[in-house]
């Protein structure tokens, strides 16, 4: 066992063939997970949608003209947010219309072009 910076030891594990890719792997998927709860807060947010939760926006269905209700101006406003927030543009309609297809094609759009910024 190898001792962390926290109170439980971290278990050492031997790093095989394909091991840390799929440790690597693990925590991204983690991530995006905890990236697409954070922009399902911010849409809520941003749009002010003051009867929605979190859980009640869907994953993977369709993010405009669905039950939310939202529209073009909508999404006007949820690609300012995404620049100013993430500085990830969304240069063009056609762009837009992939983008936001769901919450999860807008998370991975975010998550790589902000990943190309910073590097």
């Amino acid at each position: 066992m190898v001792m962390g910076t926290g109170k439980r030891p971290l278990k050492k594990t031997a790093m095989g063939e394909g091991g840390l890719t799929k440790v690597v792997k693990s925590r991204r998927k983690d991530g995006m997970e905890d990236f697409i709860e954070e922009l399902k807060r911010k849409i809520i947010d941003t749009l002010e949608l003051a009867d929605i939760r979190p859980e009640d926006i869907s994953t993977d269905g369709v993010l405009i003209g669905n039950e939310l209700g939202l529209d073009s101006i909508d999404v006007l406003e949820l690609v300012m947010m995404i620049e100013k927030d993430y500085g990830v543009k969304i240069e063009n309609r056609e762009m837009g219309v992939q983008v936001f297809r769901s919450v999860r094609s807008l998370a991975a759009y975010v998550d790589e072009h902000r990943r190309r910024e910073a590097g």
